[in-house]
């Protein structure tokens, strides 16, 4: 897991930490607790118990070796805790959560179209009955489930549940992406391709009319805070669904920093009068270059009623997150910049 995933925890889940520090302990008096670290085997706390703060650590019930299993290792760390904790203690946030995320459903969806928008950025079309679907925000995600190559197809009734549980090789490549606009019939997304091993990238070169996937979902993390004026949208390629959308979709005056491929990657969003973009082709490999920063720091940008939205490489992004913070001296509530990717492997989807 990521630095962003310690800083989200600390940040939005206090009442969860606390829940997990005391199991920790087996000391039901903690006050509080924060993430220290998330490694592959262990989530590492800070406990506070009266005026006395120790360390401790949760050992996952297996060893996470992705994000995804990391996720999947909390999920049941927090499920231990509420097993011993004591029936007065209330739901935590992070529980809440969970609980949602457990009712969403699987679609299973066909491609109907797929073009390109630029090189490297494809455009796919997927048709099925989406009648239930529920956008919760402009930047709403699903994750994508395809099969691996040489497999043709999904299982049949394949969902996210048969994809957690899915243990040794062969499991489906999954990923998440934005959706760009939807219907009862049909949902588009916009997929950055890249690699050439298994991936959902490497396959949305290669989708064609026909392909059968499975969607789940849908999430989202654009939230802005009541009393919110303006915005200030930020990311490279990978952003820019997400981006698209919320041009789309938001009235408010937007400020907009990109970093990209090429020319037509700014051509493609639908910039308006409430829209002033600031579209850079970058000149180093993605997530290298430090065109992001620079803005940030010959920009004069008042925090009072700004909120904070953007995605890119994760490593320049967690750069980015905390020079933000340092300069203009927003709340968490008004930051949202996470990592879509990294540069040594893929996290959330080249195209979310």
């Amino acid at each position: 897991m990521l630095l962003e995933d310690v800083e989200h925890l600390n940040a939005r889940h206090g009442d969860t930490l606390r829940l997990l520090a005391a199991y920790a302990l087996g000391d039901w008096s903690a006050r509080s607790g924060s993430v220290v670290a998330i490694e592959p085997d262990a989530l590492r706390l800070t406990v506070s118990v009266g005026d006395e703060v120790r360390k401790s650590a949760l050992r996952f019930p297996a060893p996470a070796t992705c994000r995804n299993s990391a996720h999947v290792q909390l999920r049941e760390l927090v499920a231990a805790a509420r097993q011993q904790a004591p029936v007065s203690l209330p739901v935590t946030s992070l529980e809440r959560e969970l609980r949602t995320l457990a009712t969403l459903p699987t679609y299973p969806a066909t491609v109907s179209a797929a073009d390109w928008l630029y090189p490297g950025m494809r455009r796919i079309l997927f048709s099925g009955d989406f009648s239930s679907l529920i956008v919760p925000a402009p930047d709403a995600f699903m994750f994508v489930m395809v099969p691996e190559p040489g497999r043709g197809t999904l299982p049949p009734g394949f969902s996210m549940n048969q994809w957690r549980a899915w243990k040794g090789a062969g499991r489906p490549s999954g990923a998440y992406y934005t959706i760009r606009r939807s219907s009862a019939q049909t949902i588009e997304m916009w997929f950055v391709v890249h690699g050439d091993g298994p991936s959902v990238g490497w396959w949305a070169r290669n989708a064609k009319p026909g392909d059968h996937v499975a969607l789940w979902g849908p999430r989202s993390s654009f939230a802005p805070p009541p009393g919110t004026r303006r915005l200030l949208l930020i990311g490279d390629d990978t952003a820019l669904p997400a981006i698209a959308a919320i041009m789309d979709q938001s009235a408010l005056p937007k400020a907009v920093w990109l970093e990209v491929a090429g020319e037509q990657a700014c051509q493609i969003l639908p910039i308006d009068r409430t829209s002033d973009v600031n579209c850079v082709i970058r000149e180093q490999p993605a997530g290298t270059d430090d065109t992001l920063l620079t803005l940030l720091s010959s920009e004069h940008l008042p925090s009072d009623n700004l909120y904070v939205f953007g995605a890119g490489e994760a490593g320049q992004f967690a750069l980015l997150r905390r020079s933000m913070r340092e300069r203009l001296q927003v709340s968490a509530g008004q930051l949202h910049l996470t990592g879509y990717w990294r540069r040594s492997s893929q996290l959330k989807g080249g195209g979310r």
